[in-house]
């Protein structure tokens, strides 16, 4: 009788490890998983410093970047019809019409289409005065989920990121 509960007990304990190792496995390999961000900024010189700052930090994350909104806003509905994973877009909020507001709600509206939540991150030179009551409003509502000053480090990009889509 003895014998058989040692038996028990070492296999919930076994079984106990498992489940650790698979949670630890997973927690570590989180970062090494393929991620797919679209970019929109009307500054081609942006863009490339972000893809090229970001790389040796998420060396996994593929960003397509684009410099027009309404090529951003298709290559969106191709991704979401087509079943292609976006973890991430990336906007400035001054750029040719639609601007970063009106995109951004764009994209919110075709989520629920979809059925999907994508973060969007928006880094602008334009996050103070006068439009940070706008900006406020839309972090409220939750239409932008992060805003950053073009100005920020790459670290704080980086992690910005991390805590978005990881």
């Amino acid at each position: 009788m003895e014998n058989k509960r040692i038996l028990k007990y070492d296999k919930g304990l076994i079984n106990r490890i498992d489940n650790a190792i698979s949670m630890t496995n997973k927690l570590l390999n989180v970062e090494l998983k393929k991620n797919y961000a679209i970019h929109l900024d009307d500054t081609k010189v942006f863009s490339m410093a972000i893809k090229k700052g970001l790389f040796p930090f998420l060396p996994n994350l593929k960003i397509e970047s684009f410099e027009e909104p309404v090529s951003a806003l298709s290559h969106f509905e191709y991704c979401l019809k087509n079943n292609i994973k976006i973890d991430l877009i990336i906007s400035d909020l001054k750029h040719p019409k639609p601007d970063g507001f009106e995109f951004s709600r764009t994209i919110r509206e075709s989520e629920k289409i979809y059925n999907q939540r994508i973060p969007i991150l928006i880094i602008s030179m334009h996050i103070h005065n006068p439009l940070y009551p706008i900006i406020i409003e839309f972090l409220a509502d939750k239409t932008f989920d992060k805003v950053l000053p073009k100005s920020c480090s790459i670290t704080e990009v980086v992690e910005v990121i991390k805590e978005l889509i990881f």
